[in-house]
């Protein structure tokens, strides 16, 4: 993070916690998914600082947006839902 914030002071950095492609498959639960995504970009976030969003798919099947956007206006997300950038598909 240091190092693209001297040479592009400003920047905002995205972290796609897991790409739509990887999520495509049915066999991780709702809670899976939701650990490797909303919950571990909570846990993520003091570490990387307020330059750095993270980015959530919502191509599984298992962990809809509704569940998602249930998740991040709910606690312990709500506090950081300006933090979570969706990546939202139309297939």
């Amino acid at each position: 993070m240091e190092f693209i914030n001297e040479i592009m002071p400003g920047a905002i950095i995205a972290y796609e916690m897991i790409n739509e492609p990887d999520l495509g498959y049915h066999d991780a639960s709702a809670e899976a998914v939701r650990a490797s995504t909303v919950d571990l970009a909570k846990d993520m976030m003091p570490s990387v600082g307020e330059a750095v969003a993270f980015g959530l798919s919502d191509g599984t099947e298992n962990y809809n947006t509704t569940l998602m956007a249930r998740d991040l206006l709910s606690e312990p997300f709500r506090h950081y839902k300006d933090r979570y950038w969706l990546d939202i598909h139309h297939y």
